[in-house]
């Protein structure tokens, strides 16, 4: 997924939206405020659905190389 070429385009137009919102001079602080927030949380999401995804990949892996252990051992007794 997060090699998915569409989700990098639309996470990183989200973000560059967000950073041109805030550099605008005309912003209220309650503003200036609710847009770092959005952004604060979007980086959040991506770090943990990153990790997420991660660790999933990881238990698969050790998932099919326990079974492939397993198999082998089973074959050889």
């Amino acid at each position: 997924m997060l090699g998915n070429r569409a989700y990098q385009d639309a996470y990183t137009q989200v973000e560059a939206a967000l950073v041109n919102e805030l550099a605008k001079s005309d912003n209220t602080p309650e503003r200036i405020v609710r847009l770092q927030t959005f952004l604060s949380v979007g980086r959040a999401y991506r770090k943990y659905l990153e990790k997420a995804l991660a660790d999933g990949n990881f238990a698969a892996k050790s998932i099919e190389e326990d079974q492939r252990r397993k198999k082998w051992f089973s074959r050889a007794a």
